[in-house]
């Protein structure tokens, strides 16, 4: 998600942010959908990640979907600004 946000110029990714510095360059966007998209994944990465849970279906789900959602904007975008 970080990299095709970038490939689109929505951040300015850098291996050395955290993930909650590249969602507040989000937050800082107009169109607020991103941000409010990719707020509760981050926490539920965090979740997993730091947290030592394991990951459910529902999860692969929850990123798949987000993903797909996020593409289809940034798509969507792209051509109505070409």
């Amino acid at each position: 998600l970080l990299r095709l946000l970038h490939e689109n110029r929505m951040i300015e990714y850098d291996p050395a942010r955290t993930n909650w510095e590249h969602l507040q360059q989000l937050r800082a966007l107009p169109e607020g959908v991103y941000y409010q998209t990719l707020a509760p994944l981050t926490l539920r990465f965090d979740l997993l990640w730091y947290g030592g849970r394991t990951a459910e279906p529902s999860d692969y789900q929850q990123f798949d979907e987000a993903f797909n959602q996020l593409r289809q904007r940034l798509s969507h975008n792209a051509r109505a600004s070409a």
